[in-house]
């Protein structure tokens, strides 16, 4: 779902007291500006805007039209918001763009969380996945160390890696993988990390082989150690 995270210092990032710095500012320009921004945000990461602040959406937050020019005029003197242009239908429209900072605003773009889901989707695909450790075994398709199938904490722990970020997984993009290497490697689709050779005989414990056996070809472990 979209959500939106304020940084837990963004009261003090160096953004917001420059609204003081404004020759015209008042007592209230400071806190008026920063709940101004936030409203606007949180607006733009429910409908999964990509940090993009329409104009209606900022004329609402403003609470009034005469308030709407002096907030984006303190928005764009701080910082906050840059102008940019937006297609709706065909028509190109004038909007704000939100700065792109996690210690202010972190939204999670519409993209992202699509792929997300995706992820989710592929690695709970029993289809899917029974055939990837069959192929694979319980070693990490990048460094070959052994992988620990339900273990959550360790880098050993067990999980599976598209090889093709952002792409729906198949039996040939999606392989085994160490957590340690799962969290370095990260989603970069122009990662230089290169998956080793698909192994001739796959360690598989016993965990693995129940798992396969569950859901396609029943096959023997070949080691006894838990899995």
């Amino acid at each position: 779902m979209p959500w939106l995270k304020q940084g837990a210092a963004a009261a003090n990032h160096p953004t917001v007291p420059s609204a003081v710095e404004m020759e015209e500012a008042d007592d209230r320009i400071l806190n008026e500006c920063f709940g101004f921004v936030a409203r606007c945000a949180t607006q733009a990461a429910a409908y999964e805007q990509d940090y993009i602040i329409s104009v209606g959406t900022a004329k609402l937050m403003a609470g009034s039209l005469g308030r709407y020019h002096e907030l984006i005029k303190a928005a764009k003197f701080c910082g906050y918001l840059t102008e940019t242009v937006i297609s709706v239908e065909g028509e190109e429209r004038k909007a704000f763009k939100l700065v792109e900072d996690n210690d202010l605003f972190h939204m999670i773009l519409k993209a992202e969380r699509e792929w997300n889901n995706q992820r989710k989707k592929d690695t709970r695909n029993n289809e899917l996945t029974w055939r990837v450790r069959a192929r694979d075994g319980d070693a990490c398709r990048y460094c070959g160390k052994s992988v620990a199938w339900g273990d959550t904490k360790s880098g050993r722990g067990a999980t599976y890696d598209h090889t093709n970020p952002g792409k729906a997984g198949t039996v040939d993009t999606l392989v085994v993988c160490c957590r340690e290497c799962n969290g370095r490697r990260q989603d970069d689709p122009e990662s230089t990390w290169k998956t080793l050779p698909v192994p001739a005989e796959p360690i598989i414990g016993p965990a693995t082989a129940a798992f396969i056996a569950k859901h396609g070809t029943p096959v023997e472990p070949t080691f006894t150690r838990p899995g």
